[in-house]
């Protein structure tokens, strides 16, 4: 039954505006993003600037088998790098089941100046959404985030801002879109941050988080979307060179969402 209510919902969500493409989100929404004491090489997957801060070089994974179903797991897997140009990331990602899937690739890259960092993003992704067949289409996105003090740091993303498309209905396009996020250290291991996303032609949703370090070597991490009361949760720990976590999340009507990941060689202080 859950298969079934989650193939709907993708394909409502697929054909609900003739002409637009309403592409699934790929990114692990548990990563910090507006702040870089609790941020990791995920962060990038929320605002590409986050890259601006990067110091060495980061390779993640991470998996999510959504409302506990075999055929509807996500995987994404990324890589980044400095530059003298600033930080460079790619990365992949899967989701959906036989009758709905999407690949999508993405490069991204970010550069700090001063309290300023920006970001730019290209991604290149491809739906099958049952007997509609094959949509591929190439889109582009832009991010910064401001130093706004010490302890406060805010942000945004345009993404899909251009989305040229290769395979499908003439005259489809996907879906544009932007977030915005805020970060509050209110102590030195204890973080609030909030993030508003808004999809073309649907509501916004609001996401707003508690992040606690107990030392260096453990994160946890407690969020709920605002918008239908969704909790998620993750903690991440050292491990050796390695970082290890895991993740879940509740849907009212669908239930429950474990995820693994994994990043190597872990996040240094100061940065990602």
């Amino acid at each position: 039954m859950k298969t079934i209510l989650w193939g709907l919902l993708c394909a409502l969500s697929a054909r609900s505006v003739a002409q637009i493409i309403r592409p699934s989100a790929l990114q692990p929404m548990h990563a910090v993003a507006y702040n870089q004491q609790f941020a990791d090489i995920f962060s990038c997957k929320i605002n590409p600037a986050a890259l601006g801060t990067l110091r060495h070089f980061q390779a993640g994974a991470y998996v999510e088998k959504k409302y506990l179903l075999q055929g509807l797991r996500q995987y994404s897997i990324i890589a980044a790098a400095p530059t003298a140009a600033g930080g460079w990331s790619f990365s992949m990602d899967y989701s959906g089941l036989a009758s709905y899937r999407q690949w999508e690739s993405s490069l991204a890259w970010g550069r700090k100046l001063g309290k300023l960092s920006i970001g730019a993003q290209v991604d290149h992704a491809v739906q099958h959404a049952g007997s509609y067949g094959n949509k591929s289409w190439f889109s582009a996105g832009l991010s910064s985030i401001w130093q706004l003090s010490p302890v406060l740091s805010a942000g945004w993303q345009l993404f899909r801002l251009t989305g040229r498309l290769l395979s499908g209905t003439e005259g489809e396009r996907p879906a544009y879109g932007y977030s915005a996020g805020l970060g509050l250290q209110i102590a030195p291991g204890l973080l609030l941050e909030t993030r508003l996303i808004k999809n073309e032609g649907q509501a916004s949703s609001v996401l707003a988080g508690i992040h606690y370090k107990a030392d260096e070597r453990l994160v946890t991490s407690c969020l709920l979307d605002l918008t239908d009361t969704r909790p998620s949760m993750r903690v991440k720990w050292l491990s050796g060179n390695f970082q290890l976590g895991v993740t879940g999340s509740y849907h009212p009507l669908l239930g429950f969402s474990p995820g693994v990941l994994l990043i190597v060689p872990g996040v240094k202080k100061g940065g990602l």
